[in-house]
């Protein structure tokens, strides 16, 4: 918004501009920005009715897609009713008053070459399509009857619950639906996240005055309003012609009113945190997860001043709390960033992967997290390192590259409830409010050993009740007062710990190289053998296709057949993983500046891949080849690298059937 002088003098000069009898034209609609590299184009509306809108022309498009966006899920469930959402999100798609066979969508979409699917979250149910580009119209005409007048189904209410049931059942053998179980039951019984989300037989069966149908017509009738939505379309026809289409088969979409108010609740109940809770899992890997509750910084999406956190926390590289905890022998991977988040608040999240040992020090490992936590507040907000994470999503929008049709259409029917139309695509990326004051505010009021939520997952936990829907085992309690992670006065923190150093693989040349000349008439655009010496041959290719400074460089050491025996490519296996580990450090910054670096097998070779933006390729390959000459492993690393191996090994048979 400009400042509150420029407004009163625009205002004034409208006034003058009137007077004279000269009217000025209409202020034109905010259209968001693209990619420079984005060859589709663009429009946002919104209708009458509130409906929100993203248009997207896509003239070389296969298919085409849409999808539409309730911002409201499983939030919104009534207590005594859990999964009601989800319940509807099922129902939904069960005929209309215009298309009243309940097949009638799916079968049209699948004979035209489409999918379609949905899905229920916290805060938002999606609905979305894919279909051959000549079917669009049609399709949307179906899809749009469901958000004006579905026929919800009496018939198949029986059905639907089951189906509800049946995929409540399909996650309870899985960790991550039984750990947030255990969190629904510890956090404040007032919030609706202690709700269950997805919804039972039980939660959905007719009650005695009062069916499931019938809270079901209640719910859809009260929440399902145009002002809440949010549809993105994309095909191959041009903006006007989309638009076209767009208003004549939503624009009937009812408009309701709906306020949906802040959750005033905390997420956790006063006085209960900092509290550890030990959660039984099934699967053998050992987790430590520290969940931090603050506001909903999701409208200052310019400053991303949680991304810049999560990113330091997060990092891998030298100095890094991962680092150290790597050469304690404690952990094996570590994530931070933003976690949950709710109308009027968000949780912050700090996760990582324990070796044995590190389980066995859980209370040392949280001292060395509030170390790092404790030097990011001490050194204060570093403009240089923030500008240096936005040069890279600056870099990352400049260069993105097309995403299925399917998923964008769904993600940016998201993004139109939290993102100004101007930057609804590249909301995602930006990072141009550097705010020290607000970072600083996280570090010294949110990111505390008071204000901290602890939960160790591992088989071997102990425990003393279960949670009610998926029967997890878990025990909860405030944490130890004399614990050294909960001291107010921290000493200095570990001197292993350091602030990341200038990236070296920034790309700093980002144009693109000459074209070379093209091949002699007959001849085919392959790969051309430009070094051939005994034991080395190195092949090319350029790219004029993409238009995008990137490479792909693969290099590929002829070794015996692994597929020799089972224990041949296990050793194989373990060694490529060994790789990985050693030049974690090396290859973090490079991953962080757009260079993805991977040790891989093959059945007769090992591989090393390099690929993202070209101008430091060399730089990184040369580091590699060093490493991989120059490996040794120590007998820990060894030992933790294997362990986790079979870790992943024995949690393969906790995976749905289907993956």
């Amino acid at each position: 918004m400009k400042p509150w002088f420029q407004r009163c003098c625009s205002y004034g000069l409208a006034l003058l501009l009137l007077a004279c009898g000269q009217q000025p034209p209409p202020a034109a609609p905010a259209q968001p920005v693209a990619s420079p590299n984005d060859e589709r184009v663009y429009r946002h509306l919104v209708l009458d009715n509130g409906l929100q809108v993203v248009l997207v022309s896509d003239a070389d498009t296969e298919k085409a897609a849409a999808a539409l966006d309730v911002h409201v899920g499983s939030a919104q469930n009534p207590p005594q009713r859990a999964g009601l959402a989800h319940f509807l999100e099922h129902m939904l798609f069960l005929g209309t008053e215009k298309y009243p066979h309940p097949a009638e969508y799916e079968q049209f979409v699948t004979e035209h070459g489409g999918n379609r699917n949905a899905y229920t979250a916290f805060e938002h149910t999606n609905y979305f399509f894919d279909i051959d580009y000549q079917h669009l119209a049609p399709a949307l005409d179906r899809f749009a009857q469901f958000f004006i007048a579905p026929n919800f189904d009496a018939d198949y209410v029986a059905r639907e619950v089951n189906a509800v049931e049946a995929e409540y059942r399909m996650g309870i053998r899985t960790d991550e639906r039984r750990t947030l179980d255990v969190l629904r039951e510890v956090v404040n019984p007032r919030h609706p996240f202690s709700i269950l989300g997805v919804g039972t037989r039980e939660t959905l069966a007719d009650f005695e005055q009062n069916p499931v149908r019938d809270a079901l017509l209640e719910w859809y009738a009260r929440y399902y309003s145009a002002e809440l939505m949010g549809l993105a379309v994309l095909g191959r026809e041009p903006l006007a012609e989309l638009e076209t289409m767009v208003r004549e088969k939503f624009s009937a979409v009812p408009r309701r009113e709906t306020v949906i108010e802040d959750i005033a609740e905390p997420l956790f109940a006063e006085g209960t945190l900092p509290a550890v809770v030990n959660v039984q899992s099934l699967s053998s890997e050992r987790q430590l997860q520290l969940s931090f509750p603050m506001p909903d910084y999701r409208d200052r999406y310019h400053s991303k001043s949680m991304a810049y956190l999560g990113n330091l926390l997060g990092h891998e590289g030298r100095g890094s709390l991962l680092s150290l905890l790597k050469a304690e022998g404690w952990a094996l991977a570590l994530g931070a960033g933003p976690g949950l988040t709710w109308r009027g608040g968000s949780a912050f999240s700090l996760s990582m992967t324990l070796t044995e040992q590190g389980l066995a020090h859980y209370p040392q490992v949280l001292d060395k997290g509030f170390d790092y936590i404790e030097l990011l507040r001490l050194a204060g907000p570093q403009r240089g390192l923030y500008q240096e994470q936005a040069h890279l999503a600056a870099q990352q929008f400049r260069f993105r590259e097309s995403e299925q049709a399917l998923r964008y259409v769904a993600r940016l029917a998201n993004d139109l409830h939290y993102y100004r139309p101007a930057d609804v695509l590249r909301g995602d990326y930006l990072m141009s409010d550097y705010d020290a004051a607000e970072i600083a505010t996280m570090l010294t009021r949110y990111l505390t050993p008071d204000n901290v939520l602890v939960a160790v997952l591992s088989q071997e936990a102990e425990t003393d009740r279960q949670s009610e829907f998926y029967a997890t085992p878990y025990s909860v309690a405030a944490a130890p007062a004399d614990a050294p992670w909960r001291r107010r006065q921290r000493p200095a923190p570990d001197a292993r710990l350091q602030l990341p150093a200038p990236n070296p693989y920034l790309a700093t040349e980002t144009g693109l190289r000459p074209r070379l000349p093209a091949p002699a008439a007959g001849k085919n655009q392959v790969p051309r053998l430009v070094l051939s010496e005994p034991g080395l041959s190195v092949w090319f290719h350029q790219d004029d296709e993409f238009q995008v400074p990137r490479g792909d460089l693969q290099i590929k050491f002829q070794a015996p057949d692994f597929s020799a025996s089972p224990r041949r490519a296990a050793l194989a296996e373990l060694y490529v993983n060994l790789l990985r580990d050693a030049v974690t450090e090396m290859t973090y910054p490079a991953l962080l500046a757009g260079l993805a670096v991977d040790f891989y097998r093959e059945l007769d070779h090992l591989g090393l891949r390099i690929s993202g933006y070209d101008h430091k390729q060399l730089l990184l390959l040369e580091a590699m080849v060093e490493a991989v000459e120059s490996a040794s492993f120590s007998g820990s690393r060894f030992a933790d690298i294997k362990a986790k191996l079979l870790e992943q090994l024995d949690s393969l048979q906790f995976e749905r059937p289907y993956r």
